[in-house]
């Protein structure tokens, strides 16, 4: 049965749901995103579903300022987690908040139909407005496939086309509906995922060859993201100094905001590091990391050579001298 989105009842109870998943995932730092999607048939913010009953499905579906209060629920109940809009919402105004969006058919050139399809009908539209087309630069961009990639394969669609597509769109997350990969795809569907999302590089790294303790330790380096999309969570980047026998000596967290990095340029940083007073002298290690959000643990890995058990790696050696 399809609700009266419009009735101030249905709308209370609906404000309610959202608040109390809110209350429990609003703020996590282990939910990627949330789909704005409590709207419509599948919450997909459509009629799809309502053969014979259209018209009532058209009377109960929500007014344009409903739809609006609705995102805005989401919006202030979930401060900390990324949000995705499907196409076929109030996607300007999320996306003007901060949210990016997703599509609900990737892949689709023919799935349903020689005349019409999601990748040319749906999304390319959508995206000439330049304000949804950026929706990337803030917020995540997530595709549900077209069937399953079986089905592109039995169908004979286009693997390289499809796939640069969804790189051209900046995309971070693929939902494939837990199904397998064909076997003669496995390769090129591999390195696709290399590049989905952020995929950060190390380029350079410079600090002098020996300092001494309480003294400031200037580092360098400089920083490549060869991915589609930035991060969109606030993940600190770290260094620390580790002895030889893996104690650490010092470790410090960059004021750099990595959701600022995007990929198509280098970023060069310079931290200033305080060295303890009490650090003993010897020869200690150079690690770098990218943080949880509570900065407990490393959390990202890294294109680069020298990742530890502990997901730091390890960049240089420096001498320290009392």
């Amino acid at each position: 049965r399809f609700p009266d989105y419009n009735n101030q009842i249905f709308l209370d109870y609906h404000e309610r749901l959202i608040k109390a998943l809110g209350a429990r995932y609003g703020r996590s730092p282990d939910i990627d995103h949330v789909d704005i999607g409590s709207i419509g048939c599948w919450g997909e913010w459509n009629t799809a579903c309502c053969q014979g009953v259209e018209r009532q499905c058209q009377q109960y579906f929500p007014t344009e300022d409903v739809q609006i209060a609705i995102t805005d629920w989401y919006l202030k109940y979930f401060p900390k987690v990324p949000l995705v809009m499907l196409h076929g919402g109030r996607l300007r105004y999320a996306v003007e908040h901060g949210a990016g969006w997703r599509g609900d058919c990737f892949g689709d050139y023919g799935y349903f139909s020689r005349n019409w399809n999601h990748m040319e009908h749906a999304y390319l539209p959508v995206l000439q407005d330049p304000v949804i087309a950026a929706a990337w630069t803030r917020g995540p961009v997530q595709f549900e496939v077209c069937g399953v990639m079986q089905d592109w394969y039995d169908k004979g669609f286009d693997l390289d086309r499809i796939l640069q597509q969804g790189l051209d769109w900046h995309i971070s997350v693929l939902n494939g509906k837990s199904s397998p990969v064909p076997a003669p795809w496995r390769t090129k569907v591999e390195e696709f995922l290399k590049k989905v999302g952020y995929r950060l590089v190390l380029r350079e790294f410079q600090h002098p060859a020996d300092t001494r303790a309480g003294t400031r330790l200037t580092i360098q380096s400089e920083w490549e993201n060869v991915g589609v999309a930035p991060i969109y969570r606030s993940w600190p980047l770290a260094f620390r100094l580790r002895s030889g026998s893996d104690a650490i000596a010092a470790q410090w967290t960059s004021l750099t905001d990595l959701k600022q990095w995007l990929p198509g340029a280098r970023y060069r940083i310079e931290e200033d590091l305080h060295l303890p007073d009490a650090i003993s002298a010897g020869t200690y290690h150079i690690d770098v990391a990218i943080l949880n959000e509570d900065r407990s643990a490393a959390l990202i890995n890294l294109a680069i050579a020298g990742k530890r058990p502990d997901r730091w790696y390890s960049i240089s050696t420096i001498t320290i001298q009392i």
